[in-house]
Protein backbone atom coordinates (compact mmCIF):
# COMPACT_ATOMS: atom_id res chain seq x y z
CA UNK A 1 0.00 0.00 0.00
CA UNK A 2 1.17 3.37 -0.77
CA UNK A 3 0.69 6.09 1.54
CA UNK A 4 0.91 9.69 0.91
CA UNK A 5 1.12 12.60 3.03
CA UNK A 6 0.71 16.04 0.44
CA UNK A 7 -1.28 19.37 0.67
CA UNK A 8 -2.12 22.15 -1.66
CA UNK A 9 -3.65 25.01 -0.16
CA UNK A 10 -3.96 28.73 -1.83
CA UNK A 11 -4.71 31.49 0.25
CA UNK A 12 -4.11 34.66 1.43
CA UNK A 13 -1.82 35.50 3.89
CA UNK A 14 -3.87 36.53 7.29
CA UNK A 15 -0.63 38.12 9.06
CA UNK A 16 2.69 38.84 8.42
CA UNK A 17 5.17 35.88 8.82
CA UNK A 18 7.40 35.46 12.18
CA UNK A 19 10.54 34.60 11.79
CA UNK A 20 12.08 31.50 14.43
CA UNK A 21 15.50 30.45 14.19
CA UNK A 22 15.75 26.28 14.57
CA UNK A 23 18.33 24.48 16.76
CA UNK A 24 20.86 24.24 13.89
CA UNK A 25 20.35 28.05 13.69
CA UNK A 26 18.53 27.82 10.12
CA UNK A 27 15.74 30.25 9.79
CA UNK A 28 12.31 29.13 9.80
CA UNK A 29 9.14 31.28 8.72
CA UNK A 30 6.31 30.64 10.28
CA UNK A 31 2.73 32.29 9.49
CA UNK A 32 -1.25 31.55 8.86
CA UNK A 33 -2.79 31.23 5.11
CA UNK A 34 -6.80 31.41 5.00
CA UNK A 35 -8.41 29.86 2.62
CA UNK A 36 -11.95 29.17 1.92
CA UNK A 37 -13.79 25.91 2.92
CA UNK A 38 -17.04 24.54 1.61
CA UNK A 39 -19.16 25.58 -0.48
CA UNK A 40 -22.31 27.93 -0.95
CA UNK A 41 -23.72 28.84 2.34
CA UNK A 42 -21.54 27.11 4.53
CA UNK A 43 -18.40 28.30 3.16
CA UNK A 44 -16.19 29.76 5.38
CA UNK A 45 -12.34 31.18 6.22
CA UNK A 46 -10.29 28.72 7.58
CA UNK A 47 -6.70 29.47 8.89
CA UNK A 48 -4.06 27.34 8.59
CA UNK A 49 -0.50 27.29 10.52
CA UNK A 50 2.40 26.59 8.16
CA UNK A 51 6.19 26.20 8.84
CA UNK A 52 8.80 26.99 5.63
CA UNK A 53 12.16 26.47 5.76
CA UNK A 54 15.55 27.53 4.37
CA UNK A 55 14.77 29.45 1.12
CA UNK A 56 10.68 29.47 1.30
CA UNK A 57 11.16 31.25 4.70
CA UNK A 58 13.52 33.55 3.36
CA UNK A 59 11.02 34.65 0.59
CA UNK A 60 7.99 34.58 2.55
CA UNK A 61 9.83 36.40 5.41
CA UNK A 62 11.22 39.07 2.55
CA UNK A 63 8.14 39.35 0.33
CA UNK A 64 5.13 38.08 2.26
CA UNK A 65 2.96 40.65 3.00
CA UNK A 66 -0.39 40.38 4.77
CA UNK A 67 -3.88 39.80 2.32
CA UNK A 68 -0.84 38.54 0.02
CA UNK A 69 -2.08 35.41 -2.46
CA UNK A 70 -0.17 32.36 -1.80
CA UNK A 71 0.28 28.41 -2.73
CA UNK A 72 1.89 26.21 -0.45
CA UNK A 73 2.75 22.71 -0.98
CA UNK A 74 3.57 20.71 1.49
CA UNK A 75 2.78 17.86 4.25
CA UNK A 76 0.86 17.83 7.36
CA UNK A 77 2.91 17.55 10.87
CA UNK A 78 1.23 16.83 14.56
CA UNK A 79 3.28 18.61 16.81
CA UNK A 80 2.54 17.10 20.43
CA UNK A 81 3.40 18.99 24.17
CA UNK A 82 1.97 18.32 27.50
CA UNK A 83 0.98 21.33 29.83
CA UNK A 84 -0.17 21.13 33.11
CA UNK A 85 -0.41 17.30 33.16
CA UNK A 86 -2.35 17.50 29.77
CA UNK A 87 -1.63 15.84 26.39
CA UNK A 88 -1.87 18.76 23.14
CA UNK A 89 -1.87 18.16 19.60
CA UNK A 90 -1.89 20.85 16.57
CA UNK A 91 -1.79 20.01 13.47
CA UNK A 92 0.67 22.49 10.81
CA UNK A 93 1.58 21.93 7.53
CA UNK A 94 5.54 21.79 6.48
CA UNK A 95 5.78 23.45 3.08
CA UNK A 96 7.62 22.07 0.71
CA UNK A 97 7.59 24.85 -1.73
CA UNK A 98 5.69 28.37 -1.91
CA UNK A 99 4.45 30.59 -4.72
CA UNK A 100 2.83 33.93 -4.74
CA UNK A 101 -0.09 34.06 -6.49
CA UNK A 102 -1.51 37.10 -8.55
CA UNK A 103 -0.96 40.54 -7.73
CA UNK A 104 -2.69 42.32 -5.39
CA UNK A 105 -6.28 43.16 -5.38
CA UNK A 106 -5.36 46.76 -4.35
CA UNK A 107 -2.50 47.31 -7.10
CA UNK A 108 -3.57 48.66 -10.20
CA UNK A 109 -2.20 46.52 -13.37
CA UNK A 110 -2.01 48.86 -16.50
CA UNK A 111 -4.20 49.22 -18.95
CA UNK A 112 -3.61 49.64 -22.84
CA UNK A 113 -4.53 52.59 -24.58
CA UNK A 114 -8.24 51.94 -25.98
CA UNK A 115 -6.98 53.93 -29.41
CA UNK A 116 -3.92 51.41 -29.92
CA UNK A 117 -3.89 49.40 -33.14
CA UNK A 118 -2.04 46.44 -31.67
CA UNK A 119 -2.61 44.15 -28.64
CA UNK A 120 -0.58 45.67 -25.57
CA UNK A 121 2.99 44.25 -25.09
CA UNK A 122 1.75 43.14 -21.57
CA UNK A 123 -1.34 40.92 -22.75
CA UNK A 124 -0.92 37.83 -23.36
CA UNK A 125 -0.54 35.82 -26.70
CA UNK A 126 -3.81 33.59 -28.10
CA UNK A 127 -3.96 30.27 -27.74
CA UNK A 128 -5.32 28.07 -30.92
CA UNK A 129 -8.59 26.46 -29.68
CA UNK A 130 -7.82 22.39 -28.76
CA UNK A 131 -9.69 20.42 -31.66
CA UNK A 132 -12.99 18.56 -30.58
CA UNK A 133 -12.45 15.06 -30.55
CA UNK A 134 -15.31 13.02 -32.53
CA UNK A 135 -15.96 9.74 -30.95
CA UNK A 136 -17.80 7.59 -33.43
CA UNK A 137 -21.22 6.13 -31.71
CA UNK A 138 -21.87 1.92 -31.90
CA UNK A 139 -23.60 0.70 -34.69
CA UNK A 140 -26.60 -1.36 -34.36
CA UNK A 141 -26.95 -4.42 -35.34
CA UNK A 142 -29.60 -5.15 -37.72
CA UNK A 143 -29.41 -9.20 -37.62
CA UNK A 144 -30.04 -11.61 -34.68
CA UNK A 145 -26.94 -12.32 -33.77
CA UNK A 146 -26.29 -11.64 -29.90
CA UNK A 147 -23.41 -9.71 -29.02
CA UNK A 148 -21.70 -9.95 -26.05
CA UNK A 149 -21.87 -7.23 -23.85
CA UNK A 150 -18.62 -9.25 -21.17
CA UNK A 151 -16.24 -8.52 -24.12
CA UNK A 152 -15.45 -4.70 -22.82
CA UNK A 153 -15.10 -5.71 -18.89
CA UNK A 154 -13.10 -8.98 -20.38
CA UNK A 155 -10.82 -6.84 -21.97
CA UNK A 156 -10.04 -4.33 -19.23
CA UNK A 157 -9.20 -7.53 -16.69
CA UNK A 158 -6.74 -8.77 -18.70
CA UNK A 159 -4.88 -5.33 -19.02
CA UNK A 160 -4.84 -5.04 -15.13
CA UNK A 161 -1.18 -6.17 -14.10
CA UNK A 162 -2.34 -7.12 -10.51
Amino acid sequence: MIIVNKVMLSGKLAAEAESITGSTGSVIAKFTLAAPVGYGEHQHIANFEIKAFKKNAETILQYGKKGKEILVDGSLDVESWSYSGKDYHKLTILANNVSFGTADRTEQAPTAPKTASKPAATARPKVAARPTQQVEEPQEDSGNSQTNTNSVSDDLDDSIPF
